[in-house]
């Protein structure tokens, strides 16, 4: 999956689940994220998704997972956790990316035509 971030191209390499099938059908053209503890931008969905919750122990920069059942989160930093989430899937390239994210609002842009050769 294709996004622009902050004007920046990533992209996703998607977890062969039912969470990011159900994400790339659903997900708006064009949202924003919020900061949240200055390591990780998050997005609550407009509906749940199915989950496959696990204990991650480390969430590594790049890392695309979902907290519970709505709420799409991107990390910026590595850090330990105790936290369960759901892989989505983890973006392409992560240098620069505190830079890039690491401000308080997000603006995402889906660029669905590149979304086939992802």
């Amino acid at each position: 999956m294709a996004l622009l971030l902050n004007g920046y191209k990533h992209r996703i390499l998607l977890e062969g689940n039912a969470s990011s099938q159900e994400l790339q059908r659903i997900l708006p053209t064009k949202f924003s994220m919020e900061d949240l503890h200055q390591n990780e931008k998050y997005y609550r969905l407009p509906t749940p998704l199915p989950t496959a919750e696990e204990s991650v122990g480390k969430v590594e920069a790049g890392d695309v997972l979902l907290y519970g059942n709505q709420t799409l989160v991107i990390f910026y930093h590595s850090f330990e956790t105790e936290y369960r989430y759901t892989r989505i899937g983890r973006l392409e390239l992560t240098k620069e990316l505190s830079d890039q994210l690491g401000i308080a609002q997000v603006t995402v842009e889906r660029n669905e035509s590149e979304d086939e050769s992802c």
